[in-house]
């Protein structure tokens, strides 16, 4: 048999004051890739691809560690070019209402209603190449998006969910950068 078998994924909670691993929670949405706590401390968000590449962020509640319905994100057929693989992430707005999933491969951000668990409309990453990491400002305002092959830093206005022009950082892969923060 061919494939990868979806049973086998799992999300593993580590208690910080405890240095223990808890419970394994069986993930049916493919292999995780990234996650968020919700700022209740009561969700966690994984973000994975499956084997038939459909994105989904499954929510996981952290008080009876079960994993809950997955969300659909994408299940747009990824590019037969230009593919940088799986590089998703997510990040939640400060105010929790938000969660904003980037998509590596379809080189767009797709917002989601935590309130109801709806995905919005992908926001386009203006031709940019493998969204690795994505960090919300403080005062909720903008998202940023770190495109590694690209070497770029994608704002984004998250009042009209408009992608602005990319900042140049480095040149190509070697510019060393997977990951984005945002401090006060």
């Amino acid at each position: 048999q061919t494939g990868i078998n979806e049973n086998l994924y799992y999300f593993v909670p580590f208690g910080l004051a405890t240095s223990k691993l808890g419970k394994r929670i069986k993930l049916n949405s493919g292999e995780p890739a990234s996650i968020a706590i919700a700022r209740d401390g009561k969700t966690a968000y994984v973000v994975s691809q499956s084997s038939s590449k459909v994105i989904a962020v499954t929510p996981v509640d952290l008080t009876t560690l079960k994993a809950e319905k997955p969300i659909n994100v994408s299940t747009k057929p990824l590019p037969t070019k230009g593919y940088y693989g799986q590089p998703l992430a997510i990040a939640i707005a400060p105010d929790g209402i938000t969660a904003y999933v980037a998509d590596g491969a379809l080189n767009t951000v797709t917002p989601i209603d935590l309130a109801t668990d709806t995905p919005g409309k992908p926001i386009s990453l203006s031709g940019q190449v493998g969204a690795d990491a994505i960090a919300i400002s403080t005062n909720g305002a903008a998202a940023y998006v770190a495109n590694q092959p690209s070497s770029t830093v994608t704002p984004i206005d998250l009042a009209t969910n408009t992608a602005e022009k990319p900042i140049k950082i480095g040149s190509g892969w070697d510019s060393g950068f997977e990951a984005i923060v945002t401090v006060p």
